[in-house]
């Protein structure tokens, strides 16, 4: 059974302040304010606790408190903080191993590296990084039990080196949502496609990256046309290059076309972290969709809807003045018949 730990951390506070919380089923909550450094996790009697959320920081830490990491910490979440920088051995420090890490809109300088995850290969089952939340391309290297991995809004330019090892492991989702990597290991996935490994469960969405088209993604064109017997789902394969075949899905191409494409990937240049136009959607953009869709669906809601309003006023007009130059007409009539 879980425990859950808030921290809801704000600046100038010289103290922590913790209350706990006994609930009806046995559930420790606590509930946090103050500089985590100030905590004292032994006074607190959370030492079962085995996930903590820190969410919309409005203080810059140097570092993620090592005391956290002491708890038997499974599952860590951290979102709209200004941290900047977490500790290599911050993530391994857990005694449980973590199985769940998920960074969203963390202003990280630096990107993850192998070290940050080491000691983490068996335990690991699912990564999520979004908002500018960079991998290293080897950080992933050694993992065996990792079943998701969503990266969004980033402005990576290489997928992991071993995601094709990943994907014969079996993983079953992989998110790469707008971000700047051109190409992927197209056979490892036209193989893990094809071999249905994780069933109705599996998907790969490539939404909004800029991807190169060209003739080796002859045996991914193939899968795509004839893809009935497979329940794993490829999502959002559009192309961004070469320009021939910009913003045309992989589907609307001939594989006579693609045959024709042998233009090296166009070199991708490093966007700093703080110029890279991400998209901020509080982690819900599977429900919500990017917010600039969501805006243009409003716009045009509410330009149907002011259009049928003005059309039913039209309408009503018409048929108003229609009834009155009927009535008349059938009163002009019956006064023509009495004289």
């Amino acid at each position: 059974m879980w425990k859950v730990l808030l921290l809801t951390l704000l600046p100038a506070l010289a103290h922590a302040n913790c209350q706990i919380i006994n609930l009806a089923n046995k559930r420790g909550l606590a509930k946090c304010r103050g500089n985590p450094t100030d905590f004292d996790w032994e006074q607190i009697s959370i030492q079962r606790t085995q996930r903590v959320e820190f969410s919309n920081l409005d203080i810059d830490l140097l570092q993620l408190p090592a005391t956290v990491a002491k708890l038997n910490i499974e599952d860590i979440r951290i979102s709209k903080s200004k941290i900047k920088a977490i500790d290599p051995n911050f993530f391994s420090a857990s005694s449980n191993g973590m199985s769940y890490i998920g960074l969203n809109q963390v202003e990280l300088p630096e990107p993850l590296t192998r070290q940050h995850f080491n000691g983490l290969q068996d335990s690991l089952t699912q990564l999520i990084l979004h908002n500018s939340v960079i991998l290293e391309p080897d950080a992933l290297e050694g993992m065996k039990k990792l079943v998701k991995l969503s990266i969004k809004d980033s402005p990576m330019t290489k997928y992991p080196t071993n995601l094709g090892q990943l994907l014969q492991q079996g993983i079953e989702k992989v998110e790469f949502v707008n971000t700047r990597i051109q190409t992927f290991p197209w056979a490892s996935i036209v193989t893990w496609l094809n071999q249905d490994v994780a069933g109705s469960k599996g998907v790969i969405d490539l939404t909004d990256s800029p991807l190169h088209c060209d003739e080796t993604l002859k045996e991914m064109h193939t899968f795509i046309h004839n893809k009935e017997n497979s329940k794993a789902r490829l999502e959002g394969f559009k192309c961004a290059s070469p320009e021939i075949f910009r913003d045309r899905y992989l589907n609307q191409i001939s594989s006579e076309e693609l045959a024709k494409v042998t233009e090296p990937v166009p070199k991708m240049e490093d966007i700093p972290y703080d110029q890279f136009e991400s998209k901020p959607n509080d982690g819900k953009r599977e429900d919500t969709g990017p917010a600039e869709v969501k805006d243009t669906v409003n716009k045009g809601s509410m330009s149907l809807i002011t259009l049928a309003i003005f059309g039913g006023v039209l309408l009503f007009a018409i048929i108003l003045i229609i009834a009155v130059i009927m009535i008349k007409r059938s009163r002009s009539n019956k006064y023509k018949g009495h004289t």
